[in-house]
């Protein structure tokens, strides 16, 4: 779950660098976007743990993994 940190970091850091003041609501928005990012990954590995399980063969579970819960994640991403 360490890489759900990357986009907080990457979009704080370009926020520093074009002098855009941290506040309360900012740190709020990171701290949604990393439930966010968290849940996701759970969700993702939870499905893919179960069609690894199934199949043995990673590939084959990640692509089911997709196949089931891609758009969910996406969607859950985007709002």
């Amino acid at each position: 779950m360490v890489p759900n940190v990357f986009p907080v970091l990457i979009s704080l850091g370009v926020m520093g660098l074009a002098g855009i003041e941290m506040d309360l609501g900012m740190m709020t928005f990171a701290a949604v976007i990393i439930g966010v990012a968290v849940d996701d990954t759970i969700h993702f590995m939870h499905k893919f743990r179960m069609y690894y399980a199934e199949t043995g063969d990673p590939r084959i579970a990640t692509r089911r993994t997709l196949e089931s819960t891609g758009a969910a994640l996406l969607f859950t991403t985007l709002v």
